[in-house]
């Protein structure tokens, strides 16, 4: 591939990332919305391209299962950046398996490892989202299967599961730009 047509690909991607984005700003009240922040390169990507069109947050959450978490100095950066107010939401792995697994497996109806491992992170999250009074999560997750880095069988599953499973806490509205930056893929 030549680096003319990686550049073209590249900026087709993020061209979708920002409407993508954009299209969750119109459809979601300001106030309200939230990111679930990782702090990896998917949801700082995220930022990046709210910012860029203009869409906000009013907070970012976190989940950390010990202090030791890559995640939380790589979120609380990316939060402290872009001026957000930042919930980190300290559980331990035995907590958030006692917690959060056997709905995880009832309402996504697997026992796929990589699926109920992500999905236990996300619905910590949204529970701490819905018991502040937040109406809108967005999701980074999506990034990791568009570009390859998980099995094909759960490029699609954890995607639609997160939208199934955010309906559990009081119809919490969910949005992935990266599921529909992957969807507008899949059509061309």
């Amino acid at each position: 591939m030549s680096v003319q047509t990686t550049s073209s690909i590249s900026q087709t991607c993020r061209e979708k990332l920002l409407a993508a984005v954009a299209a969750i700003g119109k459809c979601t009240e300001a106030k309200g919305r939230v990111l679930i922040l990782s702090g990896g390169v998917d949801t700082c990507a995220i930022l990046a391209a709210a910012s860029e069109v203009g869409v906000t947050f009013e907070a970012g959450f976190t989940v950390v299962t010990g202090d030791d978490s890559p995640d939380k100095n790589f979120a609380s950066a990316a939060a402290t950046e872009k001026g957000l107010v930042h919930h980190i939401i300290h559980i331990t792995s035995e907590d958030l398996l006692i917690t959060y697994l056997p709905a995880c497996v009832q309402l996504l109806n697997t026992f796929d490892g990589m699926t109920l491992r992500n999905s236990l992170v996300v619905a910590a999250a949204f529970q701490k989202v819905k018991d502040l009074g937040y109406s809108c999560a967005v999701v980074g997750d999506g990034a990791d299967e568009l570009f390859g880095g998980y099995r094909s069988e759960t490029k699609d599953c954890h995607c639609a599961c997160l939208v199934t499973a955010s309906y559990h806490v009081s119809n919490l509205k969910t949005s992935l730009p990266y599921y529909q930056l992957h969807v507008g893929m899949r059509r061309r």
